[in-house]
């Protein structure tokens, strides 16, 4: 199946509802119990089933969704895996998310909040008006509607199955699509909503919802603003912070729709023919007659607490979730809101605006009213925001910002303002690892647009991602053969990595700032990643003489990344297994920068392959070379990633261990 996206409209109406007693299980237990049924051949509906009997116990972020969708066998699967995604979206996400690296001091702390607050003060609610496509989608439990006459009975006979279903199967209930406006990063909500909110047996927030601005003030004024975690968002490392809002201090204004209001007509008594009260043996039952007048929002002021993901260079905010703290006796007992910002193009610059939320809630959906059993309802909401435009007479702040400062010189070239749009949009779904939709919106500008360079970037990058590998190969070569006086379309890039050997596409993170501009050239950043990902491109297909050339190439052609082209030119020959050429390219990353701990584990990996056993002791023998990188590696990195790998290789060979 294609990766997850906007395709909830397929899914409506079709699965019953969520379970009572549902087990906590890890994502890595997820992809397990998906495997398993796959190999197993289940039905689409089999499958289902199982999904609705599980509850995530840390976050399925939308990568590793995508990564399991060629495990999932139909719409009714799909539904509930969008349901363990939203249920999951204000939780911790799976240990392989937590960078291990060690937390910033105080200082650094303070300086990241300061930013933040400058970023959210300055920047973010600056933000011109803006007009974008919303899609909403509903999901929730308890199928049952909400009672607004009847009567409450008190049977006692037998019981009444419909009135004990009160606790069934989260589905999916609406889906649509709205045109909404923002003002300074706010959504501007409609002067009335016409929906019949209640009647419609459902219940819903009305907003309005809190601006970015406003969360950062209340944690900030609120003293309790706490360093929580480094964590993996996208290829970058994120500082989470927590914190908690007293009622006193807070400016979260609920206000939900609608609930039943009630009065009680009186009391009726009446028996079935046969019944205890003539001698037989018929069913008694009595009841409130009740009818509901009018309809109710609530609305109250609560204190709340949060998690605010800060990146550490920029301070911009890139997401937040809120908890709502509420009363017992509240009608509702829960609020969790997770809202994800991302850079969109719009009016010439790269803008960090809300593009998806996350609302998760637990209702009482009569209300006050007693025509029905106490009954809670799950709801979960999700909203996705795209084609963000500046709305008619806006324009962007002319002050400059870093980040998102405008890209195109020449505003009277037609052709670099058509393009600039698309290469903005791939290089961010390049960034997100969404190498399909990359592809889709790139390639028609490669085709209609072929001597512009920056374009062909950007495909070959996604058809790396995607493993396509002699067509990446010919784009990363047309870029390459290109005039550089040809039509003008380039720009810098700016492009970051991980040392991760997990990772298959390394070090291609791009700036979300980079985009097309007024001149083309190809300075040397934009020729080392063309190099070097032609040399991941001849790794990928088992000819390693022409990758060990192309990094080299890329090396020279940028100095200043050497020691990065290198680095992933390692860790590319260790992920298939050319231990010869991962040494060489170990040693050749150590040479350009040999303060990196890196290198030289995968120097110590690559030697450990010829390690023999001494007969006499039992204990491995290393060969030369091989304990030294591993002590460097630990000397420079004592509790990285490989430390322990490290560790037990030293000790099984007899090594001590060099304090640092």
């Amino acid at each position: 199946m294609k990766p997850f996206g906007w395709i909830l409209v397929l899914l409506i109406a079709v699965s019953p509802a969520w379970s009572v007693s549902t087990r906590k299980i890890t994502v890595q237990e997820l992809k397990n119990l998906l495997t398993d049924a796959q190999a197993a051949k289940k039905s689409d509906d089999e499958v289902a089933l199982q999904l609705k009997q599980v509850e995530l116990s840390e976050e399925l972020t939308t990568s590793t969704m995508n990564s399991l969708s060629g495990l999932v066998p139909g719409p009714l699967s799909t539904e509930q895996m969008y349901v363990l995604e939203g249920r999951s979206a204000v939780l911790a996400p799976p240990a392989s998310d937590i960078p291990s690296a060690t937390p910033p001091d105080a200082a650094a702390q303070q300086a990241m909040l300061a930013k933040a607050s400058d970023y959210a003060a300055k920047s973010y609610a600056q933000l011109p008006t803006l007009t974008a496509t919303k899609m909403t989608a509903r999901f929730q439990d308890g199928v049952e509607a909400v009672h607004n006459s009847g009567m409450k009975q008190t049977m006692t006979g037998s019981d009444d199955p419909v009135w004990e279903q009160t606790s069934l199967y989260t589905r999916l209930m609406t889906t649509h699509t709205d045109a909404i406006e923002s003002v300074n990063g706010v959504e501007r909500l409609p002067a009335k909503d016409k929906t019949q909110w209640g009647m419609n047996n459902m219940v819903t927030s009305v907003g309005p919802a809190l601006s970015l601005n406003t969360i950062l003030q209340d944690a900030t004024g609120s003293g309790t603003l706490k360093w929580l975690r480094w964590e993996s968002l996208n290829g970058n490392q994120i500082a989470v912070y927590s914190f908690t809002v007293d009622k006193k201090k807070t400016h979260y204004a609920l206000n939900y729709c609608c609930f039943p209001e009630t009065m009680t007509a009186g009391v009726m008594h009446f028996s079935s023919s046969g019944s205890a009260a003539s001698g037989g043996a018929g069913t008694v039952a009595k009841g409130n007659l009740q009818t509901a007048n009018d309809w109710k929002n609530f609305k109250t002021t609560t204190g709340y607490h949060g998690e605010l993901f800060v990146d550490p260079a920029s301070g911009i905010i890139v997401r937040t979730i809120t908890q709502a703290d509420f009363k017992p006796s509240d009608f509702i007992h829960y609020e969790y809101i997770r809202t994800d910002y991302a850079p969109v193009p719009a009016g010439g610059k790269s803008l960090f605006v809300p593009v998806r939320t996350f609302t998760v809630a637990e209702v009482v959906p009569n209300g006050d009213s007693f025509a029905a059993h106490y009954a809670v309802r799950h709801n979960l909401v999700t909203q996705d925001f795209k084609d963000y435009q500046l709305a008619h007479g806006a324009t962007v702040s002319s002050a400059p910002e870093e980040d998102a400062k405008p890209l195109i010189k020449n505003a009277a070239n037609k052709l670099v303002q058509e393009v600039n749009a698309d290469v903005i949009a791939a290089r961010a779904a390049n960034r997100e690892k969404r190498y399909a939709d990359a592809e889709a919106v790139i390639l028609k500008d490669t085709v209609s647009k072929p001597d512009l360079i920056l374009p062909w970037v950007e495909l070959g990058l996604a058809q790396l991602g995607l493993k396509k590998y002699t067509d990446a190969e010919t784009s990363f070569k047309t870029a390459l053969a290109i005039n550089p006086n040809a039509p003008k379309s380039q720009q810098d890039i700016g492009f970051q990595g991980q040392d991760n050997p997990s990772s298959t596409h390394i070090g291609r993170t791009v700036t979300a700032a980079s985009a097309v501009a007024s001149e083309q050239t190809r300075p040397p950043d934009v020729i080392g990643i063309l190099l070097s990902s032609l040399g991941e491109v001849y790794v990928r297909t088992n000819r390693p003489a022409e990758a060990q050339a192309a990094f080299d190439a890329a090396a020279q052609a940028n100095p200043a990344q050497a020691a990065f082209y290198l680095r992933n030119e390692t860790i590319f020959f260790f992920q298939v297994g050319n231990l010869e050429a991962q040494l060489a390219a170990a040693k050749k990353a150590i040479a350009a920068d040999p303060h990196v701990a890196v290198p030289y584990y995968f120097e110590g990996q690559a030697l450990v392959s010829k390690a023999t056993m001494d007969p006499a002791t039992q204990k491995m023998v290393l060969p030369p070379g091989c304990a030294d990188a591993y002590q460097k590696y630990l000397q420079l990195d004592p509790n990285g990633p490989y430390s322990a790998d490290a560790k037990a290789i030293l000790t099984s060979a007899g090594q001590q261990i060099a304090a640092k």
